[in-house]
């Protein structure tokens, strides 16, 4: 407990295949947990959160420093409490 860190500290997350009420309130938690979010593309983000069941595909090629993860991750990360 003494070296736990909030899930998203040092994350800049962006999100994809989301409505806009749905990104809306992962980009607050995000703000709650810790840590920042940026526009779909942006070069500064470490991870793209993807709604699994609507994308199929990428509108761009990822750099090779951006984590592609689901929103499996991103919820259990804030239900675990930990990064």
């Amino acid at each position: 407990n003494e070296f736990k860190v909030p899930p998203f500290q040092d994350c800049i997350l962006s999100f994809l295949g989301f409505s806009d009420e749905e990104k809306t309130n992962m980009e607050e938690m995000t703000e709650m947990q810790g840590g920042k979010y940026l526009p779909l593309g942006d070069e500064r983000c470490t991870h793209l959160v993807v709604e699994e069941n609507i994308v199929k595909d990428l509108p761009f090629e990822p750099s090779k420093k951006l984590y592609v993860v689901k929103q499996e991750w991103f919820w259990g990360s804030i239900q675990m409490d930990a990064r």
